[in-house]
């Protein structure tokens, strides 16, 4: 898959901001009380509702460094996936561009969380580390997709991009089922925003960009931190059963 077969939408670089129109995935970020905000989305999708690439991702260390390896992170990401590449392989090489960008730059204790996903035809394949999480809106209820690597009774964080060493991202494979509709949140989303209005919402058809906004703004009146939010609601033709692969990993990690 490449840019070709994708409408692609852009915008969301580590700035305030909505993504344009496609119909059945939409984000929007809001900076929290710093003033400046380190969080980045972006997405890629194709016009029919059965494909989108996706990164968001929350930078890690204040200032102008979280923003540039959060915004570094997402565009490495996203462009290796509309390239072709698995979200496990696009994690790579985000991670490995973070990296030399840290070493270059001589940063200390920077870094970024980052989710990247694909949506295809009715699989759902996601690679992460860190607290920016996925969760799938399932018969009215919020199931999460995606373990975060917070450290217990501390808010800090057992793995993200840009530590030292080669660690392997996190990677699930799941079936996306009829009516389901996909939801990834940086860390200063509580899912509790996901109002009951929200899901009725999403009943009654309106655009996904519309519920990123409407969950993005409850989160922003509870949270001092940056909010970010990117909702999907893929189209329910042409599905594929895999029953078989739901909640286990897409690979098999050395």
């Amino acid at each position: 898959m490449t840019n070709a077969n994708l409408a692609l939408s852009r915008g969301l670089m580590s700035h305030d901001g909505a993504g344009q129109e496609v119909g059945w995935i939409g984000a929007c970020s809001k900076s929290g009380c710093r003033g400046w905000n380190e969080d980045c989305c972006d997405y890629s999708a194709s016009e029919d509702g059965r494909v989108a690439n996706v990164a968001i991702s929350d930078g890690i260390g204040g200032g102008s460094y979280g923003r540039a390896i959060s915004r570094l992170a997402c565009t490495t990401g996203l462009a290796a996936l509309d390239e072709g590449a698995s979200p496990h392989d696009a994690f790579l090489q985000a991670r490995d561009e973070v990296r030399f960008f840290l070493r270059e730059s001589r940063a200390k204790r920077s870094g970024a969380t980052l989710v990247l996903a694909r949506i295809d035809n009715g699989l759902l394949s996601i690679a992460w580390q860190g607290d920016t999480s996925c969760f799938i809106l399932r018969n009215g209820r919020l199931e999460e997709v995606t373990a975060t690597d917070n450290v217990p009774g501390t808010n800090r964080l057992s793995l993200y991009v840009g530590q030292e060493g080669r660690r392997e991202p996190h990677c699930v494979l799941i079936p996306i089922r009829e009516n389901d509709a996909i939801f990834f949140f940086t860390d200063g989303v509580p899912p509790s925003c996901v109002s009951a209005a929200i899901m009725d919402n999403l009943i009654d058809g309106r655009c996904a960009q519309v519920m990123a906004e409407d969950v993005a703004q409850n989160a922003a009146q509870k949270s001092l931190d940056d909010v970010t939010v990117l909702v999907a609601v893929p189209s329910t033709t042409q599905r594929i059963s895999h029953n078989d692969t739901e909640g286990k990993p897409c690979l098999q990690m050395p």
